[in-house]
């Protein structure tokens, strides 16, 4: 993703995303995969395989796994909540296509995969209130896949950190929109 991420060391989300787009062409790269629906990788990246797109690796309309539009895996099997996670997991099996592997055969091979700690890391449910732990969603964007995750439930967000030069627009209107 090129979201606006680490300017507070990189100096500006110009140079970061530059500086990203320049692992794209650094010797030795022989393939790419990118996320089809940023257009800006799509530029940067000519040739490079794409997920996201109905051609190759996809989350379809229901949040299912889908490639070349044909349903592979059914929602309900990714295992992780929210579409992002979805999409994490074309992004990995456009990556196992990249380096010349057939897929996996789905679901077995994700059967039992756990999420990593403090990505909507579920530490408690009570009286049908769940409490999540999302810390490493350090970015609005992350915060809003994070709710979209949960798009059917109410949320009490506890939200803190340091000023990052982080546009909070979209989240905030969000949040009150919840």
């Amino acid at each position: 993703n090129l979201f606006r991420e680490h300017t507070d060391w990189h100096g500006s989300h110009e140079a970061y995303v530059a500086d990203k787009l320049r692992v794209l062409g650094l010797p030795g790269v022989r393939s790419t995969v990118v996320n089809g629906r940023d257009e800006a990788l799509r530029s940067a990246a000519p040739g490079a395989r794409l997920f996201g797109t109905q051609e190759g690796w996809n989350v379809g309309a229901h949040g299912d796994i889908e490639h070349a539009g044909a349903c592979v895996l059914d929602r309900a099997g990714v295992g992780l909540p929210g579409a992002h996670n979805a999409l994490n997991l074309c992004a990995a099996l456009a990556g196992l296509e990249a380096f010349g592997l057939r897929a996996p055969r789905l679901p077995s091979a994700i059967a039992g995969f756990a999420g990593l700690p403090h990505r909507l890391e579920v530490v408690a449910e009570r009286d049908g209130v769940i409490w999540v732990d999302d810390s490493i969603s350090t970015t609005p964007e992350s915060a809003l896949a994070a709710l979209e995750s949960y798009s059917d439930r109410a949320i009490v967000l506890v939200a803190g950190g340091s000023d990052r030069q982080q546009d909070f627009g979209r989240l905030g209107a969000e949040l009150a929109a919840r």
